[in-house]
């Protein structure tokens, strides 16, 4: 007999048989079921089964481990259990989302890291082609070796293929995390959706509020790269959604509940999870300058906090309005001393991290992915591979990512090097942001930022934990 087929057979009536699996995925080494009654699994008999490798409730999910041939067991189960076949998910945290059985802090923390990890991980392929675009139109387009002009075909079409990502985000991370917490994944597209509605978008540098319904005023702003609103007004919408279905009967709720979700969902988002990042920001930003400017032990945390919770605060889309606050007093100061400091070297040492993955990964491609993060960053300015690809890996990496970033912060404090120039971000502009003072300021700035690469890398090679074969540790 076939063995992964007799495994499947046996795994199946030790979780209590088809009728108790509402469904079944699989990552690279774990079958991961919900069921209906997690008290009809054999659990004894499964860990001793021949092909099993061990068992965990977490997350409300079932997990069985069955190692590489996962993928051939998970075909034939779905075969004999009458199951819709999945695409093999990403792993995310062991503690994942939509579990709600005797919440603690540590739940609640690994829940919501679990919920960004499931939203973004089928968003890295995406997002490294994207990048990598960028970086292929930025080398042969104008800003370097001039190969083809801004108006060349070819330099638009990088840039299409660019914006073709990064302008819709919040439609793929609505999709994505309607997908994670298993609800109507067309409903989370267009809760990605109404926050980039091109004629609410125009109105960006025009008006200051907009009158929804007539009757609500709410912030005009940008929110085509802010993560948060799409994810946490999707959490809202799951909500939403399930008290409609429970309590709308079902001959009407295809008239009424359309009409509903889009009134309660337009007020939530526009009123709530869009002008979040914003406001939060703002009161981010006072903390901070207000740190800055305080006596030398508080100015060093000001400094430590800021380059180390910089890619959460980018992940957040608090970034924004501190980027905006600190470019305006730029613009009527000629430098920054804090923020744009913090932020640049806190990009660079993520761009070492995903250096550090390329030589610490084994599996070709888990390198490639942080290969590719690494050119997209230290060569077209965009953190988000490095971010989305390796550091929301495990916990172990995010670690690693804000005790670097607070090392970093700290030596700034000390060398204190100050920003003259708005640059690109990558390694090209670092010359000209630290250029306008002295050459001890240039030296101190460019020999931070390749510090932080250096730092980076090598963190992540010595201290970061990944088990590729397993799930995150």
């Amino acid at each position: 007999m076939n063995k992964n087929l007799q495994i499947a057979e046996q795994v199946l009536d030790c979780v209590g048989g088809k009728e108790n699996v509402i469904d079944v995925v699989h990552c690279a080494t774990r079958l991961r079921f919900h069921l209906h009654d997690d008290s009809k699994v054999d659990e004894e008999n499964l860990k001793k089964m021949e092909g099993v490798f061990g068992v965990m409730n977490a997350g409300g999910m079932y997990q069985v481990i069955i190692g590489q041939n996962v993928e051939k067991v998970y075909d034939h189960l779905c075969q004999i259990g009458g199951f819709e076949k999945e695409e093999k998910i990403d792993e995310v945290l062991d503690e994942g989302i939509g579990d709600s059985k005797k919440l603690t802090i540590k739940k609640i923390g690994n829940n919501i890291l679990g919920y960004i990890a499931a939203s973004i991980a089928p968003l890295v392929p995406l997002l490294l082609g994207a990048g990598l675009w960028n970086v292929i139109g930025m080398i042969l387009g104008p800003t370097m070796l001039n190969v083809f002009s801004a108006e060349s075909g070819f330099y638009l079409t990088t840039q299409m293929l660019y914006k073709a990502f990064f302008y819709f985000l919040p439609v793929f991370v609505g999709y994505s995390a309607a997908k994670a917490l298993k609800t109507n994944q067309m409903w989370g597209i267009l809760i990605g959706c109404l926050i980039i509605v091109p004629d609410f978008v125009a109105m960006v540098g025009t008006n200051e509020t907009f009158s929804l319904f007539s009757f609500i005023s709410v912030p005009v702003a940008d929110y085509s790269q802010s993560l948060l609103p799409v994810l946490l007004g999707v959490w809202i919408f799951s909500y939403v959604y399930k008290l409609l279905k429970r309590y709308v009967p079902t001959m009407l709720f295809s008239t009424f509940a359309p009409v509903i979700i889009y009134f309660v969902m337009a007020i939530i988002m526009f009123t709530v999870c869009a002008p979040l990042g914003t406001y939060v920001g703002e009161g981010i930003t006072g903390v901070f300058m207000w740190m800055a400017d305080s006596v030398l032990p508080v100015r060093i945390l000001a400094f430590a906090l800021l380059t180390a919770l910089w890619p959460i605060l980018t992940l957040c889309g608090f970034h924004l309005p501190i980027s905006l606050v600190a470019i305006g007093l730029m613009a009527s100061s000629g430098q920054d001393e804090y923020v744009l400091v913090c932020s640049t070297t806190s990009v660079y040492y993520l761009y070492g991290m995903a250096l550090g993955a390329f030589f610490k990964f084994k599996k070709k491609e888990n390198k490639s992915v942080a290969l590719s993060a690494f050119v997209s960053g230290f060569i077209g300015a965009i953190c988000e591979p490095t971010l989305y690809g390796v550091c929301l890996r495990s916990k172990s990496y995010m670690a690693v990512m804000l005790a670097g970033g607070a090392v970093m912060g700290v030596i700034l404090s000390i060398i204190h090097p100050i920003f003259y120039n708005v640059g690109t971000g990558n390694i090209f502009g670092l010359l000209g942001t630290y250029a306008g003072g002295t050459n001890e300021n240039l030296i101190a700035g460019i020999g931070t930022a390749l510090f932080a690469v250096l730092l980076g890398a090598a963190a992540v090679i010595l201290f970061a934990k990944y088990n590729e074969n397993m799930d995150a540790e």
